[in-house]
């Protein structure tokens, strides 16, 4: 189920939505900074019988600051994938859990994946993936197209994803997102974060 804000429901305003720009006192260094490590993201299912899927985030620019996000089915397929403008965004807390929102692209609107976390501190390199649920008006269906899903929960206001949020997260996760290190030319994993 895709979770879908006809407008994106974070803008400029939101002051937990990274990457971000930064400054430094003296005007001197400046560019974009993110809580969440750049490079190639793996979702582990936690059905065994599913694929697992990747996408790869990276920083725009040093000017305006998002991330490109590219999703594929498989690693190799990432360097050809359409990239989307995109920013994580972080809720809340729930008890010890952080509660965090993928926003992907800004036209038309935005879809989110909700992901959580242990409360931490430094780059973040593993979230998990919340399931997805929807009931009522915000659930949303399109006519038939033979064997294509057509429905999708709108979500309405940042108070309704994080509501979402604060309910998934009290499920077992869909998965694992994780950053998966490169490997260097000589076989070695690079564990550093790019």
């Amino acid at each position: 189920m895709i979770l879908h804000a006809d407008s994106p429901l974070f803008g400029d305003e939101t002051e937990d939505k990274w990457p971000q720009a930064f400054l430094s006192d003296d005007a001197k260094e400046f560019g974009c900074t993110s809580r969440v490590a750049f490079g190639d993201w793996q979702i582990e299912p936690s059905d065994p019988d599913e694929d697992p899927f990747w996408y790869r985030i990276s920083n725009y620019g040093v000017f305006h600051c998002w991330a490109n996000v590219a999703q594929a089915s498989a690693r190799e397929a990432l360097a050809h994938a359409e990239v989307v403008p995109s920013f994580f965004i972080f809720l809340g807390t729930q008890g010890a859990t952080e509660l965090w929102a993928l926003q992907k692209g800004a036209v038309p609107g935005s879809d989110y994946l909700l992901l959580a976390r242990e409360r931490g501190d430094g780059i973040i390199r593993r979230f998990f993936l919340l399931q997805r649920d929807c009931t009522g008006q915000a659930l949303r269906k399109g006519r038939q197209l033979d064997i294509l899903n057509t429905r999708y929960c709108h979500v309405a206001s940042p108070a309704d994803l994080l509501g979402i949020a604060r309910k998934m997260v009290k499920r077992e996760p869909l998965g694992v997102l994780a950053l998966v290190p490169e490997a260097k030319d000589d076989g070695e994993i690079d564990s550093q974060t790019p």
